[in-house]
């Protein structure tokens, strides 16, 4: 019997940026409206102690899906991970009849 898996796999890509100014809120609006398409705001953090500045930290949203088959799920999910680049990581897994 083959047993096939499924992985979903997301680059490790990060974006960050910096802003300064008086004011927090609008600091923060500024920041988060300026992550680029494909991405999404994990953090926004003040940088340094008592500072106006601000930081965002954002990830890539871009996923995609790899398929290893064995003849064993632990062959078949050895064959999914030997797909995911240094610089990806695996999110989940499924198998499929």
């Amino acid at each position: 019997m083959i047993v096939r898996v499924v992985g979903v796999v997301r680059s490790k890509e990060t974006w960050t940026s910096e802003a300064s100014g008086p004011d927090q809120s609008s600091l923060r609006t500024e920041l988060l409206a300026s992550v680029p398409a494909g991405f999404e705001a994990v953090r926004v953090h003040g940088v340094g102690e008592k500072s106006q500045t601000l930081e965002v930290l954002a990830r890539s949203i871009a996923t995609r899906e790899v398929v290893g088959e064995g003849g064993s799920y632990t062959e078949a999910r050895a064959a999914v991970e030997a797909q995911v680049a240094e610089r990806e990581m695996l999110l989940s897994v499924r198998t499929e009849a």
